[in-house]
């Protein structure tokens, strides 16, 4: 996972093992995995340009070839939260913190059980 200058990768939540905070990983990847990500701002970005992600999956197909898969992403920086939401997919954002609550709820609940 790759980030422009200004941001930095928060948190991963999805159905991997984390063997380092930057490259989870995964036995499968099918239609119905997702990884999730949280982004925070580490400086100040302009308005006039873009913020850049990128993200590589290094995945082996059936035959035996290594293959990787790349997102690119351009994303406008904006200085009005309501211009984040309008256009976002709701569906993606409603499900990010529904996996989030969900997490938080195993840890309290492992806690409430050690406790």
């Amino acid at each position: 996972m790759g980030v422009y200058a200004g941001l930095r990768v928060d948190h991963l939540t999805g159905n991997f093992h984390l063997p380092n905070p930057s490259t989870p990983t995964s036995g499968t990847l099918d239609a119905d995995q997702a990884l999730s990500v949280s982004f925070s701002v580490t400086a100040a970005l302009s308005t006039h340009q873009h913020a850049f992600i990128q993200c590589a999956v290094l995945h082996t197909t059936v035959d035996g070839l290594r293959q990787i898969r790349v997102i690119n992403l351009a994303l406008q920086v904006t200085d009005l939260a309501g211009n984040v939401f309008r256009f976002a997919d709701m569906d993606v954002v409603v499900a990010h913190f529904a996996r989030q609550c969900k997490s938080i709820f195993n840890y309290c609940s492992d806690l409430a059980h050690v406790y």
